[in-house]
């Protein structure tokens, strides 16, 4: 589990500061996972497992699945379990909706066989949903994306702007939900329909 640079979370904080201002951090990360490795102000809002989950203050209500959705996501698992035995280097991530195929530490040609033998079975799933990310392959039984976080927060908040910045492929979900008015930041070279762009370190 990598940290969040300190440097971004000085420059993170700092719009928070400004009147009539709201931070947010929309992740892929699951809740607890994305407050370990940001360790967000205590007035950050937060958006986990790609808009799953959500978090606006005291007294937000936790994700829950009920059992047809338990009953699919273990035999999602089990499906991901028997490729990941097959494909060194590959491993799985639990998610309060979801798992997670990673594939950063595979080789290749081992990373591109497993997602597709993801794929074949868990494509045409009734009510899996799958993501791909940045050598990851998002499985999940319930339907989010950080487009429709951006969209949530937006009319939680009373937001009369928004300014997102993100660098992975799932981000793109969101600046696709930006309007007149907002600013969309991308982070690295990938394509993007962002309007601004800012190199990664």
């Amino acid at each position: 589990m990598t940290p969040v640079p300190s440097a971004f979370l000085r420059c993170f904080r700092r719009p928070g500061g400004l009147p009539r201002t709201t931070t947010a951090l929309i992740s892929g990360r699951a809740l607890d996972s994305l407050r370990a490795v940001a360790s967000p102000p205590p007035e950050t809002l937060l958006i986990g497992s790609h808009g799953a989950e959500a978090w606006l203050g005291a007294g937000s209500s936790e994700l829950t699945l009920d059992e047809d959705q338990r009953e699919l996501l273990a035999e999602v698992r089990h499906v991901l379990e028997e490729i990941v035995q097959q494909a060194p280097g590959t491993l799985l991530e639990d998610k309060p909706a979801g798992v997670v195929l990673h594939t950063r530490l595979a080789a290749d040609d081992v990373a591109e066989d497993a997602v597709a033998a993801a794929r074949s079975v868990l494509e045409n799933r009734k009510g899996v949903f799958l993501k791909a990310g940045n050598r990851v392959l998002e499985t999940s039984v319930v339907h989010a994306s950080k487009g429709e976080g951006v969209s949530f927060l937006r009319q939680a908040t009373g937001a009369t702007a928004v300014v997102f910045a993100g660098d992975d492929t799932t981000d793109e979900d969101a600046l696709d939900q930006l309007v007149h008015g907002d600013v969309g930041v991308k982070v690295g070279l990938d394509f993007t329909q962002a309007e601004f762009r800012v190199g990664a370190r």
